[in-house]
């Protein structure tokens, strides 16, 4: 057998021929994915961590609003400690079980293959979360040893500024990292909802950033007329958050169920 009559190796990234044409691309860098299994993995991993955090939240929602009404009802602080230590215990747990899985996630999708150009969003986003967690864990260290107190507003407000925009960047980053990936797969209907998917986040960003200020403006300038106009622009940010974020996980089980051998 001749050189060039060597059989190729199959791509386990490489997109069926069979079903409609029309709807795929190209792969490119066709060979440079080694397995799709570490890849699925990572974005269910992701997937199933996101869906953790957002349950502990909304327990520690349901615990906290229980903890009001123990709290109105004149219970002994002691019994309120004792519902805090245990009430809060599960959904902390979740939440911080979710978070790391969802981070960890990430670093098994590192696993899957060199992807042509992939990874380096990739591991921008790791390495963003990875700040934002440092910051989190060292920033009362910070502000009490680094920092003159004359200067602890300015330094505050900095870190969330940093944290925010570390937090937006690993978002973007890693929707970059998937849109690449489904090029790869040809799916081209998965690489215009990650286009989108990068707009719809940098658009709850601004917003996030931006209606502050008109909510402030409302709430001094007409007092009790200003409630709804300030609760309507906080609904339209809240709506477009919850939004973003159902597409967000969504769109990482439909790349992961693509994925699937």
């Amino acid at each position: 057998m001749n050189d060039d009559q060597l059989p190729v190796p199959d791509n386990p990234y490489e997109p069926s021929i069979v079903g409609d044409e029309s709807n795929s691309l190209p792969s490119r860098s066709r060979g440079q994915v080694d397995a799709s299994g570490p890849t699925r993995t990572g974005l269910l991993m992701i997937y199933y961590g996101i869906v953790a955090f957002i349950a502990g939240l909304i327990l520690t929602v349901i615990v906290g609003i229980g903890m009001f009404g123990t709290l109105t009802a004149g219970s002994s602080s002691s019994g309120i400690a004792g519902f805090l230590s245990f009430g809060l215990l599960i959904p902390l747990a979740l939440v911080l079980i979710g978070a790391g899985v969802a981070f960890l996630g990430k670093v098994v999708c590192l696993f899957g293959g060199k992807l042509h150009g992939g990874n380096t969003p990739l591991l921008l986003s790791i390495f963003a979360s990875l700040i934002q967690f440092l910051i989190n864990l060292l920033e009362d260290i910070l502000l009490g040893l680094l920092l003159a107190p004359e200067f602890a507003a300015v330094a505050t407000f900095t870190l969330a500024v940093v944290k925010y925009a570390l937090t937006v960047a690993s978002y973007v980053l890693f929707l970059v990292y998937l849109r690449r990936l489904t090029e790869h797969l040809g799916k081209l209907d998965l690489v215009n909802q990650a286009s989108s998917l990068i707009r719809l986040v940098i658009t709850v960003a601004v917003l996030t950033v931006v209606i502050p200020f008109p909510v402030v403006f409302f709430s001094l300038s007409m007092g009790a007329l200003g409630a709804f106009p300030v609760f309507a622009l906080v609904l339209i940010v809240f709506v477009t958050l919850v939004v973003a974020f159902v597409k967000y996980c969504n769109y990482i089980k439909r790349v992961a169920d693509s994925l699937r051998v």
